[in-house]
């Protein structure tokens, strides 16, 4: 066995979640020698005290369902819990590609200077942490630590300091960003958060920007709804999402497709996230027995 430390490109398939068609992606595997220096540097700073109040994905113990209960509220008088009535979201376009080698040592250097020479930043993260093609590693164990405290810098405290001028709570899930506030978000409001991200030298993707009012109608965040009702806030997963997995579990299970288990698991996890404690429908108890027999078939 190799013991050298290096990545495999691979391609695979993903799947959108809304359209449900396939296109290929490029992702980096490690082998088990990047791994462990990956692993190793990760249970480094798990012991470290790294503060990123606005980071709600690639973290431990954080999902889309606990991004969204980051914008729940409660009323002064009776301290009812609440969610926001108008929403703002966008998304960071190639995110993982826009991160500058110069700018990623400026924002780790203060946690890595303990545990590697200051001389010798540059150089790790060019072996073991950036992609040929520019940015870091697609699928790197450490590339998602490194991109929060990365986007802590550039962006997420500037961000903040903006929101808590504005009366709006600011949370990002990766590369997805959502903002969210009792009154509207403006015109020109809007431009200057989408701004920011971009003085961060991020690309927004426009397509994936867009208004919510919750008043008006349900809104998604990361693959969740959010629903006012009469007397209450409904978490659901969307009926486009529910048809898109059960699509994707009946073609696996008639051999038409070979889209990877990982990806089942990771879509369904979702859906279980938010369906957990809660009588299921007709549709989601299907989608739940195809699951139970995908896993009985991959056994």
């Amino acid at each position: 066995m190799d013991s050298t430390p290096t990545f495999q490109k691979v391609y695979i398939s993903d799947v959108n979640n809304i359209s449900g068609q396939t296109k290929k992606r490029k992702i980096w595997v490690p082998n088990e020698p990047m791994k462990e220096i990956h692993y190793e540097i990760l249970n480094w700073f798990k012991k470290q005290e790294i503060i990123l109040p606005s980071a709600a994905g690639g973290l431990p113990g954080n999902s889309p369902k606990r991004n969204l209960m980051r914008h729940k509220r409660q009323t002064k008088s009776s301290h009812k819990p609440f969610y926001p009535r108008y929403w703002f979201m966008t998304d960071i376009s190639n995110a993982y590609g826009n991160v500058k080698l110069d700018l990623l040592i400026e924002a780790t250097r203060e946690y890595f200077i303990e545990i590697i020479e200051e001389e010798m930043i540059e150089q790790f993260f060019l072996r073991y942490c950036m992609s040929e093609d520019g940015g870091l590693v697609v699928g790197a164990p450490l590339s998602p630590l490194l991109f929060n405290i990365y986007c802590e810098k550039k962006i997420d405290e500037s961000l903040r300091k903006y929101c808590d001028m504005h009366s709006i709570t600011y949370s990002r899930y990766l590369d997805d960003l959502t903002f969210s506030s009792e009154f509207p978000i403006g015109r020109k409001k809007r431009k200057k958060l989408l701004n920011i991200v971009r003085e961060g030298e991020f690309q927004i993707n426009i397509k994936k920007t867009h208004l919510g009012d919750l008043h008006k109608k349900a809104i998604e965040i990361n693959g969740i709804g959010l629903r006012k009702t009469s007397s209450s806030y409904v978490i659901f997963t969307p009926r486009h999402y529910l048809s898109h997995i059960r699509g994707l579990l009946n073609l696996v299970l008639k051999e038409k497709t070979n889209i990877s288990p990982q990806i089942i698991h990771g879509k369904m996890g979702l859906f279980l996230s938010v369906s957990k404690g809660r009588k299921l429908n007709r549709t989601e108890q299907k989608v739940l027995e195809l699951y139970q027999e995908f896993k009985t078939k991959i056994k």
